[in-house]
């Protein structure tokens, strides 16, 4: 289910968010591993204009998007280009996210299906800053 969800997501968001992908480029299995496997949560940038968290893989951009409330930042979409889905990039995004919230003292919203699902999955340490619904 969290891969349906997560395969979801990118394929609305490439629907609705394509101006702001870079063009993609095609990489072979293994340049894809490369970019994948270097990243953590230190590599993931935030761009506070924009309102999102974002990682740069090779031509490619992946991205949680946000808009702030007060205290509580609403995560509203992820999007990962789909030749590196299924590798954790969304995972590392969102982990990233939830600390910044938590370090900042910031309520996190969950609104985003992939980010409901990977609090459900992983996220019990996040649980003091989630906004219950």
């Amino acid at each position: 289910m969290f891969g349906s969800v997560f395969r979801q997501s990118i394929l609305r968001s490439n629907l609705s968010h394509s101006s702001k992908l870079i063009a993609p480029t095609m990489y072979t299995k293994s340049q894809v591993k490369q970019f994948t496997s270097a990243i953590s949560t230190e590599s993931v940038q935030h761009d506070q204009k924009n309102s999102n968290f974002y990682v740069t893989l090779g031509d490619h951009k992946a991205f949680i998007e946000y808009s702030l409330a007060g205290n509580v930042m609403k995560l509203n979409h992820t999007v990962v280009p789909e030749i590196f889905g299924g590798r954790g990039v969304g995972k590392v995004l969102a982990e990233a996210v939830l600390d910044h919230c938590k370090q900042e003292g910031l309520q996190a919203e969950l609104i985003c299906d992939f980010i409901q699902h990977y609090y459900e999955k992983y996220g019990s340490k996040y649980e003091s800053i989630i906004v219950k619904n």
